[in-house]
């Protein structure tokens, strides 16, 4: 998933930018995790996609090295 909302579409892991296909989703953020959701799921400022925050590892982005955190602290079911 990444976010579609500026020019620049991000880096793919397929290669070239991201390409927006199906759904729109709203996702909630900044509220405390309850019940089957998820905290700690951010949107990385290089690849522009969304990335599970919750381990030391921060993962390989797209667009080189580990993703880099920015913005809210998303909630996933």
């Amino acid at each position: 998933m990444f976010y579609d909302g500026y020019p620049n579409k991000g880096a793919c892991a397929a290669g070239g930018g991201h390409v927006a296909q199906g759904f729109n989703f709203v996702l909630p953020h900044d509220v405390p995790p309850r019940g089957v959701v998820q905290a700690a799921w951010r949107y990385c400022d290089k690849c522009h996609a969304m990335f599970y925050d919750g381990y030391p590892n921060k993962g390989r982005c797209a667009a080189g090295g580990g993703h880099v955190a920015q913005g809210f602290n998303f909630v996933l079911r």
